[in-house]
């Protein structure tokens, strides 16, 4: 993609990309004052939440998405929607289906069901390729997040908080206050400040109130998302569980569009 849009800047200005690049004495300071937060949630809690997250997207709307990539002549990968997570799991299976009809019919013997009627095994094996890849993806965000410079995030753990409510005020004070000193969450005696009367500095003198920063201090994640070993050995344990497909009616109708799908992109469908 960047090398398609440097080749249309040149084609349209006559001027290479760098050539708008302004120098770095040029750039004006920072004007704003930036307050970023991360959100995380145990891990197991979020690979269910995401393989659960899958299967809604497969059943609402995916497949027929790809397959109209598909029949627009795009192939799996060949452009950055078709790449994306989700849509390129999806048209690699529908063109493979659609791949396997064509193959058939050029056979002289009988036609195995399996060339016209997706299985629930390979249906299933297609949804878990797309939720593991997508799994795969969040962990690499939590990574790239860690990596970044200390402090540039605060990180919140979701599934310490009491409600929604509660965690949405938490993120507005973050917000409007600014995050608080990191070492007002120390116990450590020798990090603690003390003002001009000898007395040590509270949460309210640092525009925080003590309910607010109660609040705040309740789901600070200082671990950043990462994982310790004993979630590190559940997560090797970590298996897929269905919650839509389980259900053979569900995985019956959606079996039924794939075919339909696979076989419209085969060619085979009578208009």
């Amino acid at each position: 993609y960047r090398a398609e849009r440097a080749l249309e800047v040149v084609q349209a200005t006559g001027k290479p990309v760098t050539a708008f690049e302004a120098p770095p004495d040029a750039l004006p300071e920072n004007k704003y004052d930036f307050t970023c937060v991360a959100l995380s949630s145990p891990r197991a809690t979020l690979y269910r939440r995401i393989d659960a997250r899958v299967e809604e997207m497969v059943r609402d709307g995916v497949l027929h998405e790809s397959a109209s990539m598909l029949l627009a002549g795009l192939e799996p990968g060949s452009t950055p929607a078709s790449r994306a997570i989700g849509y390129r799991q999806t048209m690699d299976f529908l063109a493979r289906r659609a791949e396997r009809r064509r193959d058939e019919t050029k056979t002289d013997g009988d036609k195995t069901d399996d060339a016209f009627f997706c299985s629930h095994e390979k249906f299933l094996a297609y949804v878990e390729e797309t939720q593991r890849a997508t799994r795969a993806f969040a962990k690499r965000q939590f990574t790239w997040f860690r990596g970044e410079k200390e402090g540039r995030y605060f990180w919140l753990d979701v599934s310490l908080a009491e409600t929604h409510e509660s965690l949405t005020k938490t993120v507005l004070d973050l917000f409007e206050l600014g995050p608080p000193p990191r070492d007002l969450f120390s116990v450590d005696e020798d990090s603690v400040e003390t003002d001009d009367a000898g007395q040590t500095k509270t949460p309210e003198t640092r525009g925080w109130d003590a309910e607010a920063f109660n609040r705040l201090a309740s789901v600070h994640d200082s671990s950043r998302g990462a994982t310790d070993h004993e979630t590190a050995q559940e997560l090797k344990r970590y298996a897929p569980r269905q919650t839509v497909f389980v259900d053979p009616a569900a995985s019956r109708r959606t079996r039924r569009e794939v075919d339909a799908l696979a076989e419209k992109i085969s060619g085979l469908k009578k208009q």
